[in-house]
């Protein structure tokens, strides 16, 4: 989805999708909640750069247990929850 004009991503618009691998979403700049990925656990990659994220859930290791790759890159976070439960994240 990157390149694309996307102003705002709703919070559940990636919820329950079973069978998604990659999920790239940039320059998402009004996009400031961290999409619920409930329903997502075959999720590998996820990259939500250049949008205005402030935060990371805490349980974000058992919605995506399968994670291995996580960009971030170029938003306003401030601190990381603990991700030693992502035990494919690399």
């Amino acid at each position: 989805m990157g390149g694309n004009p996307i102003m705002k991503v709703g919070s559940a618009t990636f919820a329950n999708l079973p069978s998604l691998k990659k999920l790239r979403v940039s320059e998402a700049r009004q996009m400031e909640e961290f999409p619920d990925l409930t329903g997502t656990s075959a999720l590998e990659l996820l990259a939500l750069d250049r949008a205005s994220l402030r935060y990371i859930p805490s349980d974000l290791c058992d919605k995506v247990p399968l994670l291995r790759r996580l960009i971030l890159r170029s938003n306003k976070i401030d601190e990381l929850p603990d991700l030693s439960g992502c035990k494919e994240l690399r």
